[in-house]
């Protein structure tokens, strides 16, 4: 997708698949995750904010789940 703008994924009608594996640590069970992003629901020049809270001391103490879907302003 590199060098690719918004307006070239709207005219191509672009889509886009996350496919995500991962393990229920609590059942030991192995867990898949499938989306789909067409081209007029990405949201262009912008990223996911850090829901990491960090500690000075700790380094990485948890994650704010409510701040999953938030976006901020990003560099293309």
């Amino acid at each position: 997708m590199w060098g690719l703008k918004h307006a070239d994924l709207m005219e191509a009608d672009a889509e886009l698949l996350v496919l995500l594996i991962g393990t229920d640590e609590n059942l030991s069970q192995i867990v898949h995750s499938r989306s789909s992003y067409e081209a007029g629901e990405i949201v262009w020049g912008a990223k996911f904010v850090n829901m990491f809270m960090r500690s000075e001391t700790e380094g990485i103490i948890g994650m704010n789940l409510n701040r999953i879907h938030d976006t901020e302003p990003g560099t293309l």
